[in-house]
C-alpha cells in the first residue's frame, strides 16, 4: 500500500503546478455496507457521509480542455443517540483525468481512502472499534458548471474495505459542489 502512496505522490510532482487552480470541493456520499443504525431513521454507512477536500487542478491539454486534478478530503458521518454514538471516518486522497465539454464535465480516477476507521459507544455493550487497511478505488462523476468556477454534480466511487480477511462494501453515490473547471 505503501508503493502506492508513493506513487501517487511521484505523480502530483510530476506535474506543473505553475497553472494549478485551487480546488475546494464538498461532498455527500451514501451508500456502502451499513456498518449500525439507531432506532430511527439514522445509519452510518462504510464510505458515506460528508466529505471536504482541497487540492489543485492542472490544465495539461487547453484544446481538449483536460484537466488533472489532485485532491485530499476527510469524509466522515456520526450517529448520536440517547444511549450512545458511533462515528465513521477516513482520509480521502483523489486522482482525476477531468475532459469539459461546454458547461458539462465528465471524470475518472482512482481513490485511496486512507486510515478508514468505525467505532461506537453503546450504553450496555462493549465499545467496537475497527480499524480497515487502507483501500484503493475507482472514480467516475459527471459535474454541471452553473456559474463559473462553481460546479454541481455527481460521482461514484467503487471501493472495498478489508479488515483481517473480511471485505465490505465502501461503494458510494455522491452529490457535490466544488470550485474549479
Amino acid at each position: 500500500m505503501h508503493k502506492q502512496i508513493l506513487a501517487i505522490i511521484l505523480m502530483m510532482l510530476c506535474v506543473n503546478t505553475v497553472s494549478a487552480d485551487l480546488y475546494l470541493e464538498l461532498a455527500a456520499e451514501a451508500g456502502g455496507q451499513k456498518l449500525i443504525d439507531s432506532n430511527t431513521v439514522d445509519s452510518i454507512t462504510a464510505g458515506g457521509g460528508i466529505k471536504f477536500a482541497i487540492g489543485f487542478q492542472n490544465p495539461v491539454n487547453e484544446k481538449t480542455k483536460t484537466s488533472i486534478r489532485f485532491s485530499v478530503g476527510y469524509l466522515s458521518d456520526s450517529i448520536f443517540a440517547d444511549n450512545g454514538q458511533a462515528d465513521f471516518n477516513t482520509v480521502t486522497l483523489d486522482a482525476m483525468v477531468i475532459k469539459k465539454a461546454g458547461a458539462h464535465s465528465f471524470g475518472f480516477g482512482a481513490t485511496m481512502h486512507m486510515l478508514p476507521e468505525y467505532s461506537d459507544y453503546v450504553i450496555g455493550y462493549r465499545p467496537e472499534k475497527i480499524e480497515y487497511d487502507d483501500a484503493l478505488g475507482f472514480v467516475f462523476q459527471y459535474g454541471y458548471q452553473f456559474v463559473p468556477g462553481l460546479n454541481l454534480g455527481l460521482r461514484y466511487t467503487d471501493i472495498t474495505y478489508q479488515v483481517s480477511g473480511f471485505r465490505q462494501d465502501a461503494g458510494s453515490l455522491g452529490i457535490f459542489v466544488s470550485s474549479g473547471f
